[in-house]
């Protein structure tokens, strides 16, 4: 479920994911907890899992992710399937909601990928 400007949804979680070719990372930052997947169907797999294991119910959840170009098609394709509202915003968003840092890793990425405002989401 892509989200759009027509009606305010109310989400219990904020998944963050940075996302490369080969790996997703994932992070649930209110619960400082993470983990990386491979980004594929086996990959979905765990996550799914995961989300299980840490009561993360995926119908109250929005999956928040960077534009990449293509990479994370897959994973969106994931999501419809299973009817989770997530959005994707700008590399520069992210970049401006960090400030300066030094050091770059995809696990810190995943933590700073968050939406600038509420979240607004379409029904279908």
């Amino acid at each position: 479920m892509l989200l759009n400007d027509k009606r305010m949804e109310t989400f219990n979680v904020i998944l963050g994911v940075d996302i490369s070719k080969r790996t997703l990372d994932i992070c649930c930052a209110e619960r400082k907890l993470h983990l990386k997947i491979d980004n594929d169907t086996m990959g979905f797999s765990v996550f799914k899992k995961w989300c299980k294991t840490n009561e993360i119910d995926l119908k109250e959840t929005l999956i928040v992710m960077e534009y990449t170009g293509g990479y994370e098609y897959r994973f969106i394709q994931f999501c419809e399937a299973i009817s989770v509202a997530y959005c994707r915003i700008s590399g520069l968003e992210i970049k401006r909601s960090m400030g300066i840092t030094r050091g770059k890793s995809d696990r810190v990425d995943s933590y700073h990928i968050r939406p600038s405002h509420p979240p607004k989401a379409n029904s279908g």
